[in-house]
């Protein structure tokens, strides 16, 4: 069987213009609808994820230097690798 052709609406602007016509490209029209808009709350994520990345590194730094008696700026570097 053969593959079933994509009309070029169903591909997206950025392949068009490379001329890509494959059966999977990155802005695949099902992919876009399936993904929530950029108004849809991604920045209080973002901001939910850069406070648990700067907790977690607070909180590293503090036991190296409770534990190990490190300066803060030998806790960051091992708590940062």
């Amino acid at each position: 069987m053969e593959a079933p052709v994509r009309e070029p609406a169903a591909l997206g602007h950025a392949a068009m213009a490379r001329g890509n016509k494959s059966a999977f490209s990155c802005t695949d029209e099902r992919i876009r609808r399936s993904l929530a808009p950029a108004s849809c709350g991604g920045s209080r994520h973002g901001a939910v994820v850069l406070a648990l990345l700067l907790g977690s590194l607070v909180l590293g730094m503090a036991r190296y230097m409770y534990f190990e008696q490190l300066t803060w700026r030998d806790a960051f570097l091992n708590t940062a690798m």
